[in-house]
């Protein structure tokens, strides 16, 4: 007889919504806010200079690096984890970026590897 094993599956990433939108991103790098193309798929946070490139500028995939996310009236704050990187993302107004971090948190609690808020680390993982 085949012994009864467990098996253990996270959410569906292909049932999380997809979303694409122009927004404007800071860095510590640049001085300033750019206007980027960023999309948020299957647990992947992607930006792209604009609509018509088909190779991102970044990708932060969640079930790799480690996230945290914060909101403050229509700013979103990502710091990636083992990379001493914050990104800020602001949107048209706090309703909007509210949206954005509720979806940028589905996909992050999908792939459990990231935090939001908290300031807790669940795991030291570093982004390729």
């Amino acid at each position: 007889p085949v012994p009864f094993q467990y098996q253990i599956q996270l959410p569906c990433l292909n049932y999380l919504p997809n979303l694409a939108i122009f927004t404007n991103k800071s860095s510590k790098f640049f001085v300033g806010w750019q206007k980027r193309w960023f999309v948020l798929s299957k647990g992947k946070f992607m930006y792209f200079h604009d609509e018509e490139c088909a190779v991102p500028d970044g990708v932060f995939d969640f079930a790799v690096v480690q996230a945290e996310v914060s909101l403050a009236d229509d700013t979103i704050t990502m710091r990636i984890q083992g990379l001493a990187r914050e990104f800020k993302l602001r949107a048209e107004n706090a309703t909007d970026a509210t949206s954005w971090l509720q979806e940028i948190t589905r996909h992050i609690e999908a792939t459990s590897n990231s935090v939001v808020d908290d300031g807790s680390q669940k795991a030291n993982n570093f982004w390729k």
